[in-house]
């Protein structure tokens, strides 16, 4: 069975070994809606599922073990499940997600289809369920949000007895060895003493998961099941399923399957495989496109034909050039032109300005009167510059017989946006191996055209997709982040060399720059 948004399971043998039979990949308990089950074969071979079964339907009188008798194995709660499989395949190194609601609810959810649903009430379902309804929906959801365990099993319709394939159990209260929660054990399976079968790790040593929140999900770290007894159990083959340190070889990430984004088709950075919203939507200014260049610009002078009137029509403006000339001397005047450059030496904010024909001209702050980079105007301060028109009013006075405007207050500073610039794309990743099994992470660093879409992926050396560091509007200026070394499941890569490639696409103009860079990864000795 393969989901077309499923991907291929990387076997990562030299890292972790391999497994032996199905598992439980990863496990998604709340919110509602996002309830599912994933079950992965890390196997080499297919594996036909007709005969397993997959149930939360245990109590303190009733065991999913005691189907083979067909006596006490239902739990009688409306919301609980005991599904088999249909005849059908898992591929070697392929997944399968069991959604606990309808394929509808799923797929609204997380935006791709999943491969079975237990709620689907009709043809759709393929899945058989062994009291007739599968699962009832009403106030609550199949998988409680404070406690319960999930059993994978096989039985062949008639043994008397039936072999554990999986088990994962998960309490709102965490695991104390010394204080056993007398809660679970009517969640959790002890075959112990029960006729024909071998003994079960008994309940109070039983390892398992605490609750996890919205938008998470258990995810299994590796396929070693490690502290798991390898023999003398009831597994399918020969392990207890009861032992494994659920704490050691589980934990709890972001869901995998959840695209994180802007959700909001007017927002520059709209993610078109957005499942769910991030708050991260990011608009155009009045006037401007996504690129920061004018929606309306009839005579090309990269100049919003809105502003127009305010770049060439100030009445009360005198000219650079006429203040330059020493006509305005030590008198306050009202002038006006793009903001070139910025700096402060010793608190004093000096503004370049240069009008349309040319004539420039220093504007000055001193932080007695007030300051830029306090204000609503402190943006402008930023470069990169040639960004904002500034219409000013001022003193001119002279400093070392050069000719400034003094701006006093800051009620006689405005300015209009004004985005005429382009900025070049880089990359730069510490020069390093790294070892993400020992938890390392590498850092790197980018700079991104303003307002540009950033896509940030790595491949390994043969152009396989590897993830997906970012994709959206990034904030202005230069950026660190960190790669832990997953891919986009969240499973760890193998040792080698992979690339990081960057590219940052102008929403309007379609203008593309690309960057790589090599990252390499190392093995924990």
């Amino acid at each position: 069975m393969k989901n077309s948004r499923l991907y291929s399971f990387i076997l990562i043998c030299s890292l972790f070994g391999q497994s032996d039979h199905l598992l439980f990949k990863n496990i998604v308990i709340a919110p509602d809606s996002a309830e599912m089950v994933v079950i992965i074969n890390p196997t080499t071979e297919s594996i036909n599922l007709d005969n397993y079964y997959l149930t939360d339907a245990n109590s303190a009188s009733h065991q999913y073990y005691n189907i083979s008798s067909s006596q006490d194995h239902w739990s009688n709660n409306p919301f609980d499940f005991f599904i088999n499989f249909p005849d059908d395949y898992i591929d070697p190194g392929d997944s399968i997600i069991i959604s606990m609601s309808t394929s509808d609810v799923f797929s609204s959810y997380y935006g791709f289809s999943c491969d079975y649903a237990l709620a689907n009430e009709d043809e759709t379902n393929e899945l058989e369920g062994d009291v007739g309804i599968l699962v009832q929906l009403g106030s609550s959801s199949p998988l409680d949000d404070n406690r319960e365990s999930l059993v994978l099993f096989e039985w062949d319709g008639s043994s008397n007895v039936v072999q554990d394939v999986d088990y994962f159990v998960w309490n709102v209260n965490d695991y104390d060895p010394n204080n056993p929660d007398q809660n679970m054990e009517q969640f959790q399976i002890d075959k112990t003493n029960i006729e024909n079968y071998l003994s079960d790790t008994p309940k109070e040593d039983q390892i398992y998961q605490i609750v996890h929140s919205d938008g998470e999900s258990y995810q299994r770290k590796n396929l070693l099941e490690l502290d798991e007894n390898k023999l003398g159990g009831n597994g399918i083959t020969g392990h207890d399923e009861t032992s494994e340190n659920l704490l050691m070889t589980w934990e709890i990430i972001d869901n995998p399957y959840i695209v994180f984004g802007c959700t909001n088709p007017t927002a520059c950075n709209f993610n078109e495989n957005a499942t769910q919203s991030d708050e991260s939507c990011i608009y155009s200014e009045e006037y401007y496109n996504c690129d920061g260049l004018c929606q309306n610009d009839e005579n090309n002078d990269l100049i919003c034909d809105e502003l127009e009137d305010f770049y060439y029509n100030c009445s009360t403006c005198v000219s650079i050039e006429d203040v330059l000339n020493g006509q305005y001397d030590y008198t306050k005047v009202t002038i006006q032109g793009m903001i070139t450059d910025h700096f402060n030496p010793g608190g004093i904010d000096i503004i370049d300005i240069e009008d349309i024909d040319g004539n420039k001209i220093e504007l000055v702050i001193s932080e007695d009167d007030w300051s830029l980079t306090n204000s609503e105007y402190s943006d402008v301060s930023n470069s990169p510059f040639n960004r904002y028109v500034l219409r000013a009013s001022g003193t001119v006075d002279y400093y070392l017989g050069k000719i400034q405007i003094k701006i006093v207050d800051v009620e006689d500073f405005q300015t209009e946006n004004w985005r005429n610039y382009t900025e070049t794309l880089t990359l730069d990743v510490q020069p390093y191996p790294f070892v993400p099994s020992a938890y390392e992470n590498i850092e790197y660093t980018f700079h991104a055209p303003d307002y540009d879409r950033l896509i940030i992926r790595i491949f390994d050396l043969s152009g396989r997709f590897i993830t997906t560091l970012y994709d959206g509007i990034p904030p202005f200026g230069t950026q660190t982040n960190t790669w832990n070394g997953r891919t986009h499941l969240g499973e760890l890569v193998l040792p080698g060399t992979y690339m990081m490639h960057i590219e940052a696409t102008g929403f309007s103009t379609g203008r593309s720059q690309t960057a790589i860079a090599p990252i390499v990864v190392g093995a924990k000795l």
